[in-house]
């Protein structure tokens, strides 16, 4: 489960009957050159990781934060930048 506070994104996964919490801290206002369309492409990388296999939601949402930071930064994301983002934050099976 992904839950978005005002603190940033938190994951929640069950590891051994427990439930486990993973912060994902948010980037500073000043860091932020525009965020129109981030939440799409955060999506996209959690959905990319789970097709890959369903319990990589972890992986998935650090790839989607990647991708939203990159976004964010650069105002676009392309195909050569998704591929470069993506493998250095999925493990290839």
């Amino acid at each position: 489960m992904i839950v978005e506070t005002a603190a940033g994104a938190r994951t929640y996964e069950s590891r051994k009957g427990a439930l486990v919490a993973e912060p994902h801290t948010p980037l500073t206002v000043e860091r932020v050159a525009a965020n129109a369309g981030t939440g799409g492409i955060f999506v996209a990388g959690v959905l990319a990781a789970v097709a890959l296999d369903p319990r990589r939601l972890q992986e998935g949402v650090r790839l989607g934060m990647a991708l939203a930071r990159h976004a964010i930064h650069r105002h676009a994301v392309t195909g050569t930048a998704v591929k470069a983002i993506a493998d250095r934050h999925i493990a290839h099976a």
